[in-house]
Formats: C-alpha cells, structure tokens, sequence
C-alpha cells in the first residue's frame, strides 16, 4: 500500500510540473518577447472553430532586434492553419512582407511578395510554414515596424491575417582612420628615394570602404611642394579590422634640402569622422 501511494504522488508532482510548464509557455505566447539579439511577436487572434478554414499569420520574428545601417536584417514569418479544415493554396494566395514606420502606414521597403503555392500546396489543421526574408536595409534612425500580411482564397477568418512587429533602426558610427604613419628613411640627401607607410583602421561599428589616398609632402604648409593622388582597388573594412598601405614602389624625390614633412589622407565611403584621416611624419633631407 504505501508502494502505491508513492506512485500516485509520483504521479500527481508530474501533473502538477506539466501544468506550470504549459502556464508558462501560454504566457510566452501571449506576447512580443525579446530574446537576446531576436525579438518576436506571437498571434494573440483566435483560431477558426470545427469546421472553418482558417490561415492565420501566427508569429513574426526580427534578427538582430536592433539592426543597424549596412546590417542584414532576417525577418522571419510563420503561417499556420489555425482552423479545422484542410486549406488548398492557389494562384494569387499571397503572403507579404515589408517594413513602415506606422501601423497601416505606407511601405517605406519594396514589397517582399511570396505565393503560397511556392511555400506549400496546402496546410492541414495545425500545419506551419515559416519563411524566412533576408535583407539589407538603410533608413534613417528611428522606430518602424516589420509587417505581414497573408491572403488566400480558401481563408475564412480574416482577423488574423495582418502582424506588426515594432522594432528599432540605429545608424552606427562609420569612421575609417589613418592610426599610423612613416615615411622612411628619416634622413637622407637629394639623392635617396624616400617612402612610405601608412595603417588604416575601422574605428567604427559597421563596414566602411577604403578607395584613395594623398600624398603631400612639403616644408611649409602654405607652400606644397608636391604629392599625388593614388585610387585603391575598393578595400572594404569590417569594425576593427586593418589595411597597410606601402608606397614602396611611388618613391618620393626632394627638389631642395630642408625638414620636410610628408602627409597621409585616407578617404572613405561611408566615413563620419574626417578628422582622423589624415597623419604626418618629417624627414631631413641634405644636399
């Protein structure tokens, strides 16, 4: 007798562990949830009841919850057969995937159009489909919303057919700069080729593109005594990452004795900070 009882406790701790998972659960469901760099936002609409025919858009998920200028941006949307019947999908079923910045607000993106039938000939009661829409954006900084909609022929339940997911847009930092400079020798004559060596750095949170670079080189700066221009093949630099630039085949020749400076600037596209696109270093030049 007393073996029995523990079983049926056993049993009852069981139950009573399934209940809070599936409470918790319901409450997950029940709305958006931000879930490390994914944000998502489930269907609180009812299904369609015995024997309607009912396709709702059932969650729409956004990775990374913050996308950032220059950032692909993963937008994914689940289809579901909410209803009690088998639905059979057909030419003009549609579903729709954009991004605005209100809701019933005007596409501030191309329409994302996929036909149903491309996704799956039909859904049986409780089937899914999830698809998922992979983009570059760029928009101003600001608030918007990712948005769905799904239509077919055969749905007759429209109330859960539309789903707004708010999210945030941030424009980052783009800065590419020259963090190291030398030209060498640092002493020579009229007669010694001197070169040089410069480092760049994106020193910013997105990538940014290294296409040219100057040379200038002189004793007074009101008075340029010469340089050139130098068109890189494009050189695209994540956050963080670094690129040499040698100019050991461009030699510099001095017309005349004296201190003279040489001076980098780097240009890039996108790049919000100038003011560290450039650096010098001097040499001593004899006769």
């Amino acid at each position: 007798m007393k073996k029995a009882g523990k079983h049926h406790n056993d049993l009852q701790m069981i139950q009573f562990m399934i209940g809070i998972v599936i409470v918790l659960l319901v409450l997950v469901l029940l709305q958006g949830v931000t879930t490390g760099q994914v944000r998502m936002i489930v269907s609180e609409g009812e299904g369609g009841s015995g024997g309607v025919k009912d396709v709702a858009l059932f969650s729409i998920m956004i990775e990374p919850q913050s996308p950032i200028e220059y950032q692909y941006t993963t937008i994914s949307v689940t289809i579901k057969n909410v209803g009690g019947r088998r639905v059979v999908f057909h030419d003009g079923d549609t579903l729709i995937i954009y991004i605005t910045n209100s809701t019933g607000g005007d596409p501030l993106t191309a329409y994302q159009i996929r036909p149903l039938t491309d996704i799956a000939p039909a859904l049986s009661p409780g089937e899914s489909r999830t698809v998922i829409d992979r983009q570059m954006y760029s928009l101003p900084p600001g608030s918007y919303y990712a948005f769905a909609r799904v239509s077919a022929v055969e749905d007759q339940n429209s109330n859960n057919n539309e789903m707004y997911l708010p999210f945030t847009y941030a424009n980052v930092p783009e800065d590419l700069a020259l963090v190291d400079f030398d030209a060498y020798p640092s002493e020579g004559t009229l007669n010694t080729t001197f070169y040089f060596k410069g480092t760049v750095q994106n020193t910013g949170d997105a990538p940014t593109i290294l296409y040219e670079y100057q040379i200038l080189y002189y004793e007074d700066p009101e008075n340029i005594e010469g340089g050139w221009w130098a068109i890189l093949f494009p050189v695209e630099l994540a956050p963080g990452e670094t690129y040499q630039i040698i100019g050991n085949q461009t030699g510099i020749h001095f017309d005349n004795p004296g201190r003279k400076t040489v001076m980098m600037t780097i240009f890039a596209n996108p790049d919000d900070n100038f003011a560290n696109n450039n650096l010098t270093d001097t040499v001593l030049v004899t006769e």
